[in-house]
């Protein structure tokens, strides 16, 4: 994005301005009037001579200087006109807030390509079609029909939806909250996200962002332009539109776990963004962000005058990241002398129901002069001798004094308003329900974990990679037009993946009774066979495997019987034969596997491998390329990690052979777009320093790329 053209214009057209008070070109004239825009105005309007005080243009070319900015309020099908008529007079900038075009398919969707390729042919920078407008409240200027101009201050917002742009102005309103910029996407025609990251990011008016997307435009610039974001400053996000139906068609155990509400969560998680689920918590995050100094641990103290909400606190945060404080000696003993004896000296320190504003400052002194606590929250129910506004005060005045993040959780309503007001009034972020306190202090640490991790060099792995064998496997596949590379160990899937450094087990593909047998001998005893078919993927399912062979009669007949039993079962599948592999009878399963997203690239998933998978669905994801950090992170989010160490006298399982073939198979996915899914479940992994083996492995390839 160009700068100083959408965000610093001193010079703006209005083409669509109205007389009539009920039409949105009087109302955009209107605001950009009434809020003191200190820059020139030109309505453009064949049918009259002055608006609002303004003369009016019959076409921008009349408009004897030149222009900055043009806002564009004509009917849908007037547009690409009036665009190409802005580009001949020279206007860089454009906010169409028309509407009719992408949104309502058809027809419109051909007026938004005419819009596109008008913008491009004249490098014209276009905000919409079909937005709200936008807000800058350092150049008071509000270009846009909202009915209100937000207060001055260091927040700044987009949103694609023009009904939630006029939401998070009324909340703001309500709150007392001022935004420096406030931009309405809408279609996103032109100018996204990525391009206001860009913007924003070296904007000191932008301490703060929040954002609503319905959609992400491109997802690797979206996360690359995040990243820069998200190290200078927090990016809370509110995701709407996610569904998993993609995931149902899937062709593979990873292909069905990797819809895009993962690939999302992924993303954000890889950029550093905060993500908010509903607009309460984004409401919620951006107070905390925007008043109170980072949380720098996770360690909380909660201090109320009544002990129901203290344990409903209590419980929030053992659910969540976070970690009640356990306060130091020194903390406990003042709190004993201070403190009534029915008071509780410990975290949740409970203050007691008659507690007044003084024993909340002993309680607030303490606690946050305490090294051991991170951060406060502070709950007041309106009892008979609670002071309610000197409370409030206090909580100010200690926050103020330590500068630890605290936040306040006044609960009731007419009783605790007064308190709500001065907290407010403050800075202080105050919640209905200590539960939201919680979930803003989870965000919070969640963000400085990721600033603590951003700085760190972590380099991804390039030893033992074969690009040029890859190469030309794919290309053998693609000559012979297979697209399913199957699951035999043999098959173009497995030799894809030893080329890239992934221990794969021997085997090999059998098409009768004595070839399994010569291969269980050749191969070394015990040994598993597979039914090897890309129309079946639960092979146990019906009846394919059979585990233990220890001799060559065990290996006829288990041939036979898998035969048998999927012919029974599924008539129509198509064999390829039976896969003979070595039995390696130690080691726990997992699953290492990724998918496509359209959006964001390839998705890397870890869980729990083998038949339990979708049993239990304990996974995790992340977006490539993955680098060993993020891969170590991967394995210990899930519940079963702990399976993987040492447990009850037991050996640890090799976790960094884990994390290696996790990244070796993320590099595989970003050096080559046309794989669109691999799988491999179970990867065998031994005890430490033993290293992982690949028992089962499948990749899907497209080619239309």
């Amino acid at each position: 994005m160009k700068k100083n053209l959408l965000f610093q214009p001193k010079s703006i057209a209005i083409i669509g301005a109205s007389r009539d008070p009920d039409k949105l070109g009087f109302l955009v004239l209107a605001n950009i009037k009434r809020y003191g825009f200190r820059g020139k105005i030109y309505p453009v309007n064949p049918k009259a001579e002055e608006i609002l005080g303004y003369k009016c243009y019959q076409t921008i070319h009349h408009i004897p200087d030149s222009v900055d900015m043009a806002v564009i309020l004509v009917p849908a099908f007037y547009v690409p006109e009036v665009l190409e008529q802005c580009g001949i007079k020279g206007i860089k900038t454009a906010i169409i807030i028309s509407a009719g075009f992408g949104e309502i398919g058809g027809k419109g969707k051909e007026l938004e390509r005419q819009i596109k390729e008008i913008a491009n042919d004249h490098q014209i920078r276009v905000l919409g079609p079909n937005c709200l407008g936008y807000i800058d409240t350092f150049q008071k200027l509000n270009a846009s029909f909202a009915q209100s101009m937000p207060e001055k201050n260091n927040i700044a917002v987009f949103s694609q939806s023009g009904a939630v742009c006029t939401a998070i102005l009324d909340w703001a309103n309500a709150n007392d909250i001022g935004f420096s910029r406030f931009v309405s996407l809408g279609n996103k025609a032109d100018i996204d996200e990525s391009d206001l990251f860009q913007e924003w990011e070296n904007d000191n008016a932008a301490k703060v962002i929040l954002g609503y997307l319905e959609g992400i435009s491109e997802g690797d610039n979206f996360i690359r332009f995040a990243k820069k974001i998200t190290a200078k400053k927090p990016l809370i996000v509110l995701k709407a539109g996610i569904t998993s139906a993609g995931a149902k068609a899937a062709a593979s155990h990873t292909g069905s776990l990797a819809g895009s509400e993962t690939a999302v969560s992924a993303a954000f998680k890889k950029a550093g963004i905060i993500r908010a689920y509903n607009l309460e918590e984004l409401f919620d995050y951006a107070k905390v962000f925007a008043f109170e100094p980072l949380l720098k641990g996770n360690k909380i103290a909660i201090i109320a005058n009544a002990g129901g909400p203290s344990v409903m606190t209590a419980d929030a945060i053992f659910q969540s990241k976070l970690e009640l404080a356990k306060l130091n000696s020194i903390t406990k003993a003042y709190l004993e002398r201070k403190l009534p004896k029915m008071a509780s000296i410990n975290n949740p320190v409970d203050l007691v129901g008659d507690a007044k504003a003084d024993r909340y400052k002993i309680g607030l002194e303490a606690v946050l002069a305490d090294k051991n606590v991170d951060g406060v929250i502070v709950i007041a129910t309106p009892q008979i001798t609670t002071e309610v506004k000197k409370t409030a005060e206090v909580i100010v005045a200690m926050q103020r004094k330590y500068k630890k993040p605290v936040i306040a959780s006044f609960m009731g309503g007419k009783k605790i308003s007064e308190g709500v007001k001065v907290l407010a009034e403050n800075k202080i972020p105050t919640f209905d329900f200590p539960e939201r306190a919680v979930r803003a202090f989870e965000a919070m640490f969640e963000y400085s974990e990721y600033l603590d991790r951003k700085d760190k060099t972590d380099l991804i792995l390039t030893e033992n990679i074969n690009k040029d064998r890859v190469n030309n496997l794919l290309r053998e596949a693609h000559v012979a037009g297979i697209f399913n590379l199957g699951d035999s160990l043999d098959s173009l899937a497995a030799k894809i993946l030893r080329s890239y450094g992934v221990n794969v087990a021997k085997s090999q593909l059998t098409k009768n009774t004595e070839e399994a047998a010569e291969a269980a001998q050749s191969i070394g005893f015990p040994v598993v066979l597979k039914i090897t078919s890309q129309d079946i993927l639960h092979k146990t399912d019906v009846g394919g495997v059979k585990i233990g062979l220890n001799n060559k009669t065990e290996v006829k007949e288990a041939f036979k019987e898998i035969m048998a039993s999927v012919n029974k079962k599924m008539p129509e599948a198509r064999i390829e034969g039976i896969t003979v592999y070595h039995m390696v009878r130690k080691g726990q399963e997992v699953i290492v596997g990724g998918k496509r997203d359209p959006i964001f690239g390839p998705v890397i998933v870890f869980g729990l491998g083998g038949i339990m998978v979708e049993l239990i669905h304990d996974v995790a994801f992340r977006i490539a390329p993955v680098t060993k950090k993020e891969a170590l992170e991967m394995i210990a989010e899930t519940k079963s990690s702990k399976l993987l160490q040492e447990f009850r006298g037991g050996e640890a399982y090799d976790i960094d052979a884990i994390s290696d073939t996790i990244i070796r198979l993320s590099k595989l996915m970003t050096d080559f777009p046309e794989i669109e899914e691999v799988d491999i479940n179970p990867l065998r992994v031994n005890e430490r320093n033993k290293g992982v083996i690949a028992l089962d492995v499948k990749m899907v390839l497209k080619y239309d790329i």
